[in-house]
């Protein structure tokens, strides 16, 4: 599973790989490339670091796009509350297009389609007022962007030059325009970068015991989030620090998926309890005294996935409700 429940036509075109390669780390300033040396593993929290949602922690508000109410996903959201996301299941005559609005509601979605596409999916946005994430074109083939000031630019990594399979996304975007997100090789399996948007250069990320990664976050000081699949079939999180790498999996859990990093590294994403049951968590200092959150958005029957955070407790994701409809929603801490 990555940030969507349906991907149609995307699935149509490749198999779906359960967990994808992760970018390079960058400081804020810029990018660097580490090898397995570079990484260290830290423990994994007990079931004692397991806390469960309780209802005054925050509030929620469902924030379904009105031209698709059956099918929305919010993605991103940054410190002045502006979120992003897509609605639409992509297939032809659902196709997904994306949006951004302010945190008022509803009535704000603004869409934003990459020009020609036949799906564009918004992943992510930062405090400069630009968005990213990946289009399918008209053409067969997936590609990144990035689009600020009005100025839409396409992304394919360039490990794909000489493959058949031309899958690119981009799925987090930092306010110094470093972005992470993975590319499919031929095989079907994933692999992580960090790209320098500025001069379109890649950094792949290799987490220890990763066969197909996906990198899904960055925050202002260049720390990285995402998952990966071993080789036992598990899918386990990592968060990428100063060149090492520390392995987060939700306690009892054999799929956890780490989609956003706010700058406290404060983690949110979703696991997968023993009955089956997809839930949001929220992960608090990681790397010293890690505690984990279990959320479920009240009115969801079915899985909910938080998405992203940012630097003051907000947080977006989706859910799905008792009637099989996909909605996005924002998490409002109690004042």
């Amino acid at each position: 599973m990555t940030y969507s429940l349906l991907r149609t036509r995307k699935q149509l075109l490749t198999a779906a790989v359960l967990a994808i390669v992760a970018p390079a780390l960058a400081a804020c300033g810029g990018t660097s490339a580490f090898a397995p040396s570079a990484q260290t593993l830290s423990g994994l929290a007990s079931s004692d670091g397991i806390r469960h949602f309780g209802s005054t922690s925050w509030t929620f508000a469902t924030l379904d796009d009105p031209n698709s109410p059956s099918y929305s996903e919010l993605l991103g959201i940054n410190n002045e509350k502006k979120i992003c996301g897509y609605a639409g299941k992509g297939t032809p005559s659902n196709p997904a297009t994306g949006f951004c609005l302010a945190e008022q509601g509803n009535a704000h979605f603004r869409q934003h389609n990459y020009p020609g596409a036949l799906d564009t999916y918004v992943t992510s946005l930062n405090n400069t007022k630009a968005i990213a994430g990946w289009y399918l074109s008209n053409f067969g083939p997936i590609f990144g962007f990035i689009m600020q000031n009005g100025v839409w630019t396409s992304y394919k990594d360039l490990k794909l030059r000489k493959g058949h399979t031309n899958i690119t996304e981009i799925l987090g975007l930092s306010d110094a325009g470093l972005a992470v997100g993975f590319y499919t090789d031929d095989a079907k399996n994933n692999h992580g970068f960090e790209l320098n948007s500025t001069v379109a250069k890649y950094h792949e990320i290799t987490p220890p015991g990763g066969v197909s990664v996906e990198a899904t976050g960055i925050n202002g000081k260049g720390d990285i989030v995402g998952f990966m699949t071993t080789a036992n079939g598990d899918t386990k999180s990592y968060l990428l620090k100063g060149g090492s790498f520390t392995l987060l999996s939700y306690p009892k859990s054999n799929n956890t998926q780490a989609f956003g990093v706010n700058w406290q590294d404060q983690v949110v994403g979703s696991f997968v309890d023993a009955s089956g049951n997809t839930h949001g968590f929220l992960l608090t200092d990681p790397l010293s005294h890690p505690v984990w959150t279990q959320i479920d958005e009240p009115k969801a029957a079915g899985p909910t996935v938080l998405t992203n955070l940012e630097n003051h407790d907000y947080m977006v994701g989706y859910y799905v409700d008792g009637v099989g409809n996909t909605n996005g929603f924002l998490a409002t801490p109690a004042k």
